[in-house]
């Protein structure tokens, strides 16, 4: 055998092995479509750039004060979170709910709800879970806000 003939069926070869592991739509994960006839972005840029999107609303909010609701975790919370048949809100990272079944089909962390609202009706209520009185959570808060680091690693 010729050496073209062996690189092309190598070259088939891969081909065909990256094909066979590479999942297919019908793979994908399952979830509630939000509540609004279109998201804030087309949804394949959603897909790709929502945490850069998180991530830019949080330091126009946190360093310069300006709050804008485009890309606001709550209005995603507000417009993706689902109810139950006894009509209450079932948290947005629970499993099989909108957050928690792409991150987990994609094997990354969610951490937003470590300490933002996964309810609409919750509000601020994971704040009271920072370790310590108020005086060391507001600590807490304060480095974490000045620090641009993950709000665990600011804990330490």
């Amino acid at each position: 055998m010729s050496a073209g003939r062996l690189i092309l069926l190598g070259v088939c070869m891969v081909t065909a092995l990256v094909s066979a592991n590479t999942p297919a739509a019908a793979d994908a994960p399952v979830f509630p479509r939000g509540k609004g006839e279109q998201c804030v972005e087309p949804t394949q840029i959603m897909r790709k750039n929502h945490m850069e999107f998180l991530v830019h609303q949080r330091d126009d909010t946190v360093y310069q004060g300006v709050r804008t609701t485009k890309h606001s975790l709550k209005n995603c919370v507000d417009c993706h979170v689902q109810k139950n048949s006894a009509g209450q809100f079932i948290p947005i990272d629970a499993p099989g709910q909108f957050c928690q079944s792409c991150h987990e089909f994609a094997s990354v962390k969610l951490d937003c709800f470590e300490c933002h609202a996964t309810m609409p009706d919750e509000g601020h209520a994971k704040l009271g879970n920072i370790p310590g009185n108020m005086e060391s959570g507001a600590a807490t808060l304060t480095a974490h806000a000045f620090s641009k680091k993950p709000f665990n690693d600011a804990a330490q």
